[in-house]
């Protein structure tokens, strides 16, 4: 697939994919992830929100155009149409490095909890939604099924430092406190031959295939269970069918087919008397998450000011989930 980032005078950095290619819905999450947003009229163009300066614009261009181009796809670069970058604005945190502050948190149900206040709080909400954060209300939070809320809190965190902005994080999450990745290693990992980069991978598939459940993008059609494990077949919206192994942080794809009808027969045939219908109950983990979005959206509709938002703590700062 070929991906294009054009550089227009009236709506900044826009990326297009190409609306015929099967995969166009493979990007979509990391899009979205570096803070892109989807043209409803027209699904293969995605655009910056319109308080982004250019100059920001450009710096996550190049991370996001270098992801895409070492998964072997085509990228296009055409960000010098005649039309310069902006002058650079002179940055509060430039002159005064305390003027925009960021503070980050965990609950006790994992989910990590950024508050951002300041002149350039934009800017630093776009760097921590790059990072996976959601938006809640005026705040934004990161809480994840594959359980790695850590990982990427802490590379929030390292982020934002490099960006310029003060951040004061707990000192689990913190890359120059305790956090350390040694310290993230999952217990009784089903796959112990793995690094944990490896590891992260195979999370980071796990966390992409709920999201595309959660959003719609992924339809599940039955589920089954392999002994204790659940297993279950889905087809993408306008793309292939899969079948599901495993759940939260383990759950991957092991078979793929473009035509659902004999994906579906083989998976029936295959499970026989234990098929249901649906995706399978969630898991506890799940639930979490799906609860917090829940207050997430909730605080979306009554929005509170920042500085007035009590983040939970954890009562054992660095405490890990069961089965780490």
């Amino acid at each position: 697939m070929t991906v294009r980032f054009l550089d227009t005078p009236d709506h900044g950095v826009i990326v297009e994919t190409d609306p015929a290619d099967d995969r166009r819905d493979h990007w979509d999450f990391l899009l979205e992830r570096y803070g892109l947003q989807q043209d409803p009229t027209r699904r293969s163009r995605w655009t910056f929100p319109a308080w982004m300066p250019r100059d920001h614009q450009h710096k996550l261009a190049g991370p996001l155009a270098s992801t895409i181009a070492e998964a072997g796809d085509e990228v296009v670069l055409d960000l010098d149409l005649g039309h310069p970058v902006e002058p650079a604005r002179p940055s509060a945190f430039e002159a005064a490095p305390s003027a925009t502050r960021v503070q980050v948190t965990q609950g006790v149900t994992g989910a990590v909890h950024a508050d951002h206040d300041g002149p350039d709080a934009g800017l630093a909400r776009a760097v921590l939604i790059s990072c996976g954060f959601r938006p809640a209300g005026q705040a934004v939070r990161l809480i994840r099924v594959d359980g790695e809320e850590e990982h990427y809190a802490a590379k929030a965190v390292r982020a934002l430092r490099e960006a310029g902005f003060t951040v004061t994080a707990e000192p689990h999450l913190d890359p120059e406190q305790d956090f350390s990745e040694d310290d993230q290693q999952w217990a009784d990992y089903p796959m112990p031959w793995l690094s944990r980069e490896e590891v992260l991978k195979v999370s980071a598939k796990a966390q992409e295939i709920f999201e595309d459940i959660r959003s719609g993008r992924l339809l599940v059609h039955a589920h089954a269970f392999d002994g204790d494990t659940p297993v279950a077949v889905a087809t993408y919206v306008g793309g292939d069918t899969v079948v599901l192994h495993g759940s939260d942080h383990l759950r991957q794809e092991i078979d793929r087919n473009s035509d659902p009808l004999p994906a579906l027969a083989a998976f029936a045939q295959h499970y026989g008397a234990t098929l249901r219908p649906g995706p399978a109950p969630h898991t506890m983990t799940e639930h979490l998450v799906c609860l917090d979005q829940t207050a997430r959206l909730a605080d979306q509709a009554t929005p509170q000011p920042s500085s007035n938002h009590v983040a939970p703590t954890r009562t054992t700062p660095g405490e890990r989930r069961p089965g780490r």
